[in-house]
């Protein structure tokens, strides 16, 4: 199945005629006249009318990652032996059931739609799990904060609630949903990612500004304190080791301690 259209641009009539052709045949394993709509914003959590999925598509564009749709009727190919007749399939599938990866993806849809808790107009068990993740990465909480947080929203909500435990459990969730990230780096000045080919590289080869943040490179002289570069004490060590300073990552900062581990990774506690 051609779906190189999803590398296009919207504009493209390349990129158009694959939309057509991708809500054509998800048409075929709709549920309940619905398909599970895959752009950008809906990312598969939505279930809507082809019509609106395929206005989405072309508006919103195609969730990039979603190169395998197993949530609109594609499988796995696996080679059959051609004494393997289709009636074995068909009297193996009535025996045992639908696959498990077939169970799982209903599973979903109906959890799509289920309500967080009965009676809940606004929100589904999945559209809470995307809200709170979402507030997560804007706000910057720790994975810690979040799990307190679920846990007071469980005692806040209805006893039927059905949010996730921690957040180890929420991320699972989203995980089995397809919906992964991987962190990447990018130019200072937003000319390329280090990723694929260039993911080893230390600075960007368009401008040649370093992908990493040099402490160095932010000392102020306004009498203010704010890293200890700024301090007399490491300005004199910069002026007297010329060679070692010259790395920034060579100097670490040494506390004064009276008895007690400053870092923490020694076994005996000492003064320095």
């Amino acid at each position: 199945m051609d779906k190189s259209w999803m590398k296009k641009r919207r504009g493209d009539k390349e990129y158009f005629d694959g939309v057509v052709s991708f809500v054509k045949f998800a048409s075929l394993h709709a549920h309940g006249g619905k398909i599970l709509c895959p752009c950008t914003k809906c990312v598969n959590l939505n279930l809507v009318l082809p019509g609106v999925a395929q206005a989405h598509l072309w508006t919103n564009g195609m969730l990039g990652s979603y190169t395998h749709w197993k949530f609109h009727g594609e499988s796995t190919a696996v080679p059959t032996a051609p004494e393997c007749g289709s009636s074995h399939v068909q009297d193996s599938h009535e025996q045992y059931g639908p696959p498990d990866g077939a169970q799982k993806f209903y599973k979903m849809i109906d959890d799509v739609n289920k309500p967080l808790y009965a009676g809940c107009t606004k929100f589904s068990i999945f559209s809470a799990i995307i809200v709170l993740f979402q507030l997560k990465t804007l706000c910057g909480w720790m994975n810690k904060s979040f799990t307190m947080l679920l846990q007071v929203l469980m005692d806040m909500l209805p006893s039927d609630a059905k949010l996730p435990k921690d957040h180890y459990e929420a991320k699972k969730i989203v995980r089995d949903l397809g919906l992964g990230y991987e962190k990447i780096h990018a130019c200072p000045n937003d000319c390329m990612l280090f990723w694929k080919e260039n993911v080893n590289l230390e600075a960007c080869p368009c401008c040649k500004v370093s992908r990493w943040k040099m402490n160095e490179a932010s000392v102020t002289d306004d009498g203010v304190m704010r890293h200890p570069a700024n301090s007399d004490a490491w300005n004199l060590f910069d002026t007297t080791h010329l060679q070692f300073s010259s790395e920034p990552r060579n100097v670490r900062l040494g506390l004064a301690a009276d008895g007690f581990n400053p870092f923490e990774i020694m076994s005996t506690t000492h003064n320095t």
